[in-house]
């Protein structure tokens, strides 16, 4: 299905992802190769600590 909607709006990558204290994991990934930027599993922050 994600490579249906990817393919669909014509994106590079497409992903479903959950917050889980105060990170996105990354729990679905679909992309139009194999080198995509993120992979299922990945993580980042969902806000950059201002100095």
């Amino acid at each position: 299905m994600l490579q249906a909607v990817r393919a669909h709006l014509g994106m590079d990558v497409a992903f479903v992802s959950e917050f889980i204290e105060g990170e996105r994991v990354f729990r679905h990934v679909d992309a139009a190769t194999e080198t995509a930027p993120i992979k299922v599993g990945d993580s980042s922050p969902l806000a950059i600590a201002k100095e």
